[in-house]
């Protein structure tokens, strides 16, 4: 387990908007990352694409791109990256539901379409992120309990 205090100083270099400090705090916050990104996933389809690696990758990646993330502690922090973790799922599924629509594409047989996610489970993770929406604009310190 890293020291709290090392994590807090990166985070804070982090808030300052220092190019390298999230590079360096990702090891440190790796393993917790990847358990909220399981916690995340578990509503998932079986078999899902991502996997909590990925996930986790695909955050940083995300996150990496922002000038500058307010997060001057671990709870904020987990905060901005599980937000992060549910846009990304819900784009998936967006884009899942998009390509099962046809999205441009030639229709594809019903054997080969199997593997994408099901409308009611596309339905879902749209429904729930709508929802977490409106409650932040009603109670923003209820949603960020919730996420």
């Amino acid at each position: 387990m890293p020291a709290a205090g090392d994590i807090t100083r990166w985070l804070q270099r982090l808030q300052e908007g220092d190019d390298d400090a999230l590079e360096a705090l990702m090891p440190l916050l790796y393993d917790e990352l990847r358990v909220l990104a399981r916690k995340h996933l578990r509503n998932e389809r079986p078999g899902h694409t991502l996997n909590p690696t990925a996930l986790v990758n695909e955050v940083y990646l995300k996150l990496v791109h922002q000038q500058r993330l307010d997060a001057s502690n671990r709870a904020q922090f987990f905060g901005i990256a599980g937000r992060t973790m549910r846009r990304l799922l819900r784009d998936y599924a967006r884009t899942k539901k998009r390509i099962k629509r046809g999205g441009g594409q030639r229709p594809l047989p019903l054997d080969d379409v199997a593997p994408f996610l099901s409308d009611e489970e596309a339905d879902e993770v749209l429904a729930l992120d709508e929802a977490l929406d409106r409650l932040a604009e009603i109670d923003p310190r209820a949603s960020q309990v919730v996420q």
